[in-house]
């Protein structure tokens, strides 16, 4: 069976190839696409709420987008290979408003500590 991947292996090149990434205002093939430009830069950053802990199945959403970038990330000296072994079985990415309007990525971990009636999820 394939050893899994590295988290810090994972979120330091997807921190990588933010480097070359202007949130793709000009079409240039540098960095991540539009989506997935605000999508990276949500996981990297702090939830909604605070937290930075990034559950193993936010870290493998974060893998699969990766794979999309695998030519860049060469260049950028990344070795795709360790990309390929899966972190988790699963990935997950939360996004949502709180009352007081704040929108954006909510973490499994407030998910897990707020929503104690998993059945519900």
């Amino acid at each position: 069976m394939a050893e899994k991947c590295d988290r810090e292996y994972i979120l330091n090149a997807a921190r990588i190839l933010l480097t070359r990434c202007d949130g793709a205002f000009t079409k240039d093939e540098e960095g991540y696409d539009k989506f997935d430009a605000v999508t990276v830069r949500q996981i990297l950053n702090p939830d909604i709420f605070g937290i930075s802990e990034l559950a193993d199945e936010e870290v493998e959403y974060l893998r699969e987008k990766l794979l999309r970038y695998t030519q860049q990330l060469g260049e950028l000296g990344v070795d795709c290979g360790r990309l390929e072994r899966p972190i988790t079985n699963g990935s997950i990415i939360i996004r949502g408003t709180t009352e007081d309007g704040r929108s954006g990525r909510i973490s499994v971990k407030w998910m897990n500590e707020n929503l104690p009636d998993k059945e519900a999820r």
